[in-house]
């Protein structure tokens, strides 16, 4: 396990500090026996000082008890952050048996997203370039590993992040090449100096692989009170002390991360190159569309492609918002409505629920509806 370690450090201190809390409880409760006695006694001088000392008692109780309930918080974050990259490390176990040119053709086979790949591409040669001159004897290059994608929800950030994480493997960059996915929630704690740990914890988990940061921005939105100084703080630092273990990407809407970049020192230096993730235009999410059929087995006939096309045009930009989740979220709606058209009457056929008719697509206003009730289709 790759969190034996930390983790049962992490549970021990949960479990020492819940005895302290437990003791500290039980001196309330002897505290509070010996007031009653002094009472029962009419020793008033007696039983004022044994009732100030169960509210001295009462308040150290209640100190172990925030600390037991902190350091139970602590160990399950870790606990969780262990099991994620256990997950990220059996998919990278997965991908061991694929070759470079394996990966290349996953990215290529990708819809749309020409610019990314022209980038990754790019960033490939460039690293394997590097490879060449050093096995010649010749000085490597330095080209940093750290990337920060830019674009909207939905357009593939997620899936090109695992690729790349495979290529640094593959070109003998980084030993394992796995992929840690995380977000704000995953990096800042509620108190002071839990969010360094927090950070720490996620960043051993990634190390010989990418840390993936989804939203990245929002570490440096959350006001003053906020602990996303502190986790920037401590990722900065451990970026800097495993430069040659680690690889981080960070990702988010293009304006925020900009700023966000901007804002430290720290991320400038190490963040300098920006891959721009476009939205699909209506072909590409007609052909996205296409790929959830294949995988369900549900075929789309020509006259339901172009009214899907129709119904595309007909949505405002902001609607549509050009991306992969909108589409998927189209396809189980049609999917419900393939439900309701199938389920009236008669068992219906294999073919009645293997295929989408005009019937399945909805019209705009009801895509309208939908998400003026719910705030997404």
């Amino acid at each position: 396990m790759i969190y034996d370690e930390s983790g049962r450090a992490m549970t021990l201190k949960a479990e020492v500090a819940r005895a302290a809390a437990e003791a500290a409880w039980s001196e309330v409760a002897d505290a509070a026996d010996a007031a009653e006695a002094a009472w029962v006694a009419v020793d008033k001088a007696a039983a004022k000082a044994a009732w100030d000392a169960v509210e001295e008692a009462r308040a150290a109780a209640w100190e172990a008890e925030e600390a037991a309930e902190e350091a139970e918080e602590t160990a399950w974050d870790v606990e969780v952050a262990g099991t994620a990259a256990e997950e990220s490390e059996s998919a990278a176990g997965d991908a061991e048996g694929r070759s470079l040119s394996d990966v290349l053709s996953e990215l290529q086979g990708l819809i749309g997203l020409e610019s990314v790949k022209k980038s990754m591409f790019g960033l490939v040669q460039l690293h394997s370039l590097n490879k060449v001159r050093v096995s010649r004897g010749m000085p490597h290059v330095p080209v940093g590993m750290n990337l920060v994608f830019v674009g909207n929800p939905g357009t593939g950030k997620t899936t090109v992040a695992r690729l790349v994480a495979e290529f640094y493997s593959k070109l003998g960059m980084l030993n394992r090449g796995h992929l840690v996915e995380v977000q704000r929630v995953d990096l800042i704690a509620g108190y002071l100096g839990h969010t360094a740990m927090k950070v720490e914890s996620v960043v051993k988990s990634a190390l010989d692989g990418v840390l993936f940061i989804d939203e990245a921005y929002s570490l440096s939105s959350g006001g003053r009170d906020d602990f996303g100084d502190e986790a920037i703080a401590t990722l900065v630092k451990m970026m800097e002390d495993n430069r040659e273990r680690l690889a981080v990407i960070v990702a988010g809407y293009n304006d925020e991360m900009r700023n966000f970049i901007a804002s430290n020192p720290g991320l400038r230096s190490r963040f300098q190159q920006f891959i721009q993730f476009d939205d699909y235009c209506s072909k590409e999410l007609l052909e996205i569309f296409e790929l959830f059929g294949e995988q369900h087995q549900i075929s789309t006939p020509e006259m339901v492609k172009s009214k899907i096309i129709s119904l595309f045009k007909s949505l405002s930009p902001e609607t549509l918002r050009g991306n992969g989740r909108f589409v998927r979220n189209l396809f189980e709606m049609m999917y419900k409505n393939m439900a309701v058209r199938t389920l009236r009457g008669d068992k219906p056929s294999n073919e009645e629920i293997s295929i989408f008719t005009l019937q399945d697509v909805p019209e705009s206003n009801a895509v309208q509806a939908h998400i003026g009730q719910t705030g997404y289709l």
